[in-house]
This record gives C-alpha cells, sequence and structure tokens, in this order.
C-alpha cells in the first residue's frame, strides 16, 4: 500500500515536526490534493512552521472545504477524515460531534488509524 503526499504530511504534523509538515502540505497541495489545504490551514492558524496568519487560514479552508466535502461523499477516506478534523476541532467552524463523528466513522471503516483514534477520543 503506498501512503499519499498527504498522508505523509500529516504523520508529519503529528509528531510536530511542523517545518516539514508545512513543506509537505504545499508540495501535496500543488500536486491538486485539496485536502492538504486543511493541513496548510492548520499551520498557519496555530503557526506551526510559519506565523500566524488566522484571517488567510479561513480563506484557504473555506475555498476548498466544498470540493473536500464532495470527495469525501465520493467515499475518499483521506477527505472524510478531513471532515471529521474539521467538524472535531473546531478551528474554523463551530464543534459539531455528530458530523464529526459522522466522518470518522466512514474514514475508519476504510481502515484510515487516525481517523479511528481520533473517533474513540471524541465518543470519550
Amino acid at each position: 500500500m503506498t501512503v499519499s503526499v498527504y498522508s505523509k504530511a500529516m504523520v508529519l504534523y503529528n509528531e510536530k515536526k511542523y517545518v516539514e509538515a508545512l513543506s509537505a502540505f504545499r508540495n501535496s497541495l500543488e500536486l491538486g490534493n485539496d485536502k492538504s489545504a486543511y493541513g496548510l490551514a492548520l499551520c498557519m492558524k496555530l503557526g506551526n512552521g510559519m506565523f500566524v496568519d488566522e484571517r488567510s487560514a479561513k480563506l484557504l479552508i473555506d475555498g476548498y472545504l466544498e470540493r473536500i466535502e464532495k470527495c469525501a461523499r465520493e467515499g475518499d477516506s483521506e477527505a472524510q477524515q478531513v471532515m471529521g478534523l474539521y467538524y472535531a476541532d473546531g478551528l474554523f467552524a463551530p464543534v459539531d460531534r455528530e458530523k464529526a463523528a459522522f466522518w470518522l466513522e466512514k474514514s475508519a471503516a476504510q481502515g484510515d488509524k487516525y481517523s479511528r483514534r481520533r473517533l474513540k477520543e471524541l465518543k470519550g
């Protein structure tokens, strides 16, 4: 099984290797992986690997959210994970545990371990 550029970027981000993650998210986005907009926006909003730029982060995620959700509805497990995190984290929209669980369950059902872990945390 090959690991996507987005997945590699998320691993780097979760390992707190923010500068490397930021670069990986940018590269992935340039390759057309819309899901990476969430990771890039996260870095921008929280200042991980760069300066804090909340306004640009919100504009970035708002610009890609519709496309990410479309991919999620079509069964893309990484897009489902992103949608789950979008609603679980509450960084760009109000927390919606029901929507977060919906998307994380879909991603976890396809074998995504990170989604499975976040779903378990969400359900307490």
